[in-house]
């Protein structure tokens, strides 16, 4: 594939239309300064001369934006760690069919997590049918836990419940430098109601971005009212969607990607541990992409020098 670092620079292919102008207004000029054979002969080389020059141009573009094509596998230097806990909050995380609400519960698992990782920067993504950003990346574990404790189900309005939307958004959150090893603590009751969750698990994957999924509620569930499409009050039995969370994690195929129950025995210093674990700097292979900036340099003088020669001839008037 083919990526641009400064693309904004494409831009400079306008130019091309002045150039194209130029070149049609000599070529017809060439008709009052030669005649016959010589004409057809001139017209040529000024034709090959004007596409070398249009290739030169081209490839001048192209090392400016800094093209991209293919990857090449290099060793790098793995520093530190960043973490987005990613919270539903949709009606269902409401419910009581535990000690407390299945939001409470997420919450004080969170608090928990975050005032125990040190350094690790962490950010907090909320979602239901849609998500924001709720608290940027950040180390200062007070105005995290500020924020957090006031976190509600009616902090935005949207409703239903789509994971697949939430993790995408936390991906595209994550900074761009692949050194940085990148985390995703998924907070959910596994009740989805718009999206596909498991399409999300091939971003993860190809982002090399970890899981840890935390599932909150009861087998059995408890009864929940909402609303239908005509407004219509009805209630309905919201359980934990346990085996939705399991297959999504099996998917990412990853040692560092694991499920957890929300009672779990121990389950914050299981988390912990795994943040921290690997949280030193490691040798890690990555797929880096391929610049070509020298090759089309190269080839810009390459055109540029064939068009000169191209374009080296005697001038007679008619």
């Amino acid at each position: 594939m083919i990526f641009f670092t400064h693309p904004k620079y494409l831009y400079l292919f306008l130019l091309l239309i002045i150039f194209i102008l130029r070149f049609v207004f000599d070529f017809i000029n060439l008709k009052n300064i030669f005649y016959g054979s010589r004409l057809n002969f001139i017209r040529k080389k000024v034709i090959l001369k004007n596409i070398f020059y249009g290739l030169a141009f081209t490839f001048l573009i192209f090392a400016f934006a800094e093209v991209n094509i293919g990857r090449k596998k290099i060793s790098a230097k793995q520093s530190g760690t960043e973490l987005f806990f990613l919270l539903d909050i949709s009606r269902s995380m409401s419910v009581k069919d535990t000690v407390s609400s299945r939001l409470d519960i997420a919450k004080a698992l969170i608090k928990i997590i975050n005032v125990n990782i040190d350094t690790v920067p962490a950010g907090l993504i909320l979602f239901k049918g849609k998500a924001i950003l709720s608290i940027p990346m950040t180390r200062d574990k007070t105005i995290f836990d500020s924020i957090l404790s006031q976190v509600s189900p009616n902090s935005f309005t949207t409703h239903g419940s789509n994971l697949q939307n939430a993790i995408n958004f936390a991906i595209n959150k994550f900074s761009d430098a692949e050194s940085i090893r990148k985390m995703i603590i998924l907070i959910t009751d596994g009740d989805e109601s718009s999206g596909s969750f498991n399409n999300a698990s091939t971003n993860v994957r190809d982002k090399n971005i970890h899981c840890i999924c935390i599932g909150v509620g009861t087998n059995s569930g408890a009864a929940i009212k909402i609303y239908d499409e005509h407004k219509n009050e009805k209630e309905i039995t919201t359980r934990l969607a346990e085996e939705n969370l399991k297959a999504f994690i099996k998917n990412l195929d990853d040692s560092q990607s694991v499920y957890f129950k929300y009672d779990e025995i121990n389950i914050a210093e299981k988390i912990i541990s795994i943040i921290k674990k690997n949280n030193q700097s490691t040798t890690i292979i990555i797929n880096e992409k391929q610049s070509r900036i020298g090759e089309c340099l190269f080839l810009c003088v390459l055109f540029l020098f064939v068009g000169f020669i191209f374009g080296e001839h005697e001038w007679v008037k008619k």
